[in-house]
């Protein structure tokens, strides 16, 4: 582990990043973060999921910034990643995210005061830059991967996802985290959607209370559509399934 600044024991909120050979994303998501000026109980916690080279931000600057190796090399190794991260962080709420969403200081605002069990959130497109900044400009967009068409269709909005999310991370640990099956089939969200149909059942019959959507996050438009012109994203299917099961 690296780049491991004080973290008090009193947290409110952990946010958790799984982060594989996204560097110059990454570096963005802290000078981010550091424009937001997060509170001292919160923390920041990336999972280092066998990134070459390993992740290092000597000048990070942040308050409780933390990187942590995962250590293992399986097809799929997210779910394994903000497992993990789970277990570490010492937050009363967990903000599971991915590296290619960011947070509006509008949604953190929100987050501050919120007291439910579980949060989610509205998707716009949007880039961030290499200053760490929002912007949505249609010409910065599609030098992101938007295609001209999409954005005359729909302009900035994107579809709901389940993979980000605030939760108090008792509920995460007693519903087991994202299941190991999908570790070793290489395959996207099938852990993100199972979590969240998992909730919503319990949540149904009155075991937590229902999941609040609200406020808004971004995330680069070509991430999730297959383009990224600019190559800052890793491939979802690190390697077939035959390859360096442990």
């Amino acid at each position: 582990m690296n780049d491991i600044s004080y973290t008090p024991d009193n947290i409110k909120v952990s946010i958790i990043i799984s982060v594989y050979n996204s560097h110059d994303v990454a570096l963005r998501q802290i000078k981010h973060f550091k424009k937001l000026n997060l509170p001292d109980d919160w923390e920041i916690i990336f999972m280092d999921d066998g990134s070459e080279p390993p992740l290092y931000f000597p000048d990070h600057g942040l308050k409780n910034f933390n990187v942590y190796p995962t250590g293992i090399k399986i097809p799929w190794s997210q779910p394994y990643a903000k497992n993990m991260a789970a277990q570490i962080a010492k937050g009363e709420y967990l903000l599971i995210t991915d590296i290619d969403h960011f947070f509006p200081e509008e949604t953190i605002e929100y987050i501050k005061t919120f007291t439910g069990d579980k949060l989610m959130f509205r998707r716009r497109f949007a880039v961030l830059t290499e200053d760490g900044d929002i912007t949505q400009e249609k010409e910065e967009l599609f030098k992101y991967g938007m295609t001209k068409e999409r954005y005359a269709k729909r302009g900035v909005k994107n579809n709901y996802h389940t993979n980000s999310f605030l939760l108090k991370r008792r509920i995460f640990i007693e519903l087991g985290g994202f299941g190991k099956k999908y570790w070793f089939d290489g395959v996207h969200s099938l852990e993100d959607s199972k979590f969240f149909t998992a909730y919503r059942k319990r949540s149904s019959r009155g075991i937590y209370k229902e999941a609040e959507i609200s406020h808004e996050i971004f995330t680069y438009p070509g991430a999730g559509e297959g383009q990224d012109p600019n190559n800052l994203f890793h491939k979802l299917k690190r390697f077939e399934q035959s390859e360096n099961k442990q």
